[in-house]
């Protein structure tokens, strides 16, 4: 369990080169989200019926103002959504993937190095958390396994009930 939570945690803005595929679309439309002070935004495209999502830990450090309809733009996704953002529409399900770098009309909004670091300084607070909850977890298992050997070794058996009562 927290084994995988912390090598999950650990991949965080560790994108490589070749974990992401680049495509290329013509907006259709570009949608600002905001609740209270974050905000996402929403890419459009003629090409793809699943929307491009500029998570709110970007958007909070670029300016996407100058992104608009029509508008040319070159974007990075992770790999393993390659299937998701070609796959044919369904009306049941809201489909986005979130892009990983962004180009517009020849100027480089955001690279991949900087959605990495991005990403990482996001990740660093519950990462810290999830690496004090595993210590303390495994700590508890330790100090249990302890008494329970001990518990073996001195001849004690645990207390069972009797009729209501409890006996050593």
């Amino acid at each position: 369990g927290w084994t995988g939570i912390l090598l999950t945690a650990s991949s965080i803005g560790n994108l490589q080169e070749g974990d992401v595929k680049i495509y290329s679309a013509e907006v259709e439309s570009v949608v600002c989200n905001t609740i209270g002070t974050e905000s996402t935004y929403r890419i459009y495209t003629d090409e793809y019926d699943t929307y491009l999502l500029v998570e709110q830990e970007v958007a909070s450090v670029y300016d996407f103002s100058d992104v608009k309809k029509g508008d040319n733009i070159v974007f990075g996704i992770e790999s393993m959504y390659d299937e998701l953002l070609k796959a044919p529409p369904k009306t049941d399900v809201v489909r986005f993937v979130n892009i990983v770098s962004l180009e517009c009309e020849n100027e480089t909004i955001f690279k991949l190095d900087d959605y990495n670091s991005i990403s990482q300084e996001a990740a660093r607070s519950p990462r810290l958390i999830n690496i004090i909850l595993a210590v303390a977890s495994f700590g508890v298992f330790i100090i249990l396994l302890i008494n329970i050997v001990k518990d073996r070794d001195n001849g004690r058996q645990i207390r069972k009930p009797i009729r209501g009562r409890f006996y050593d």
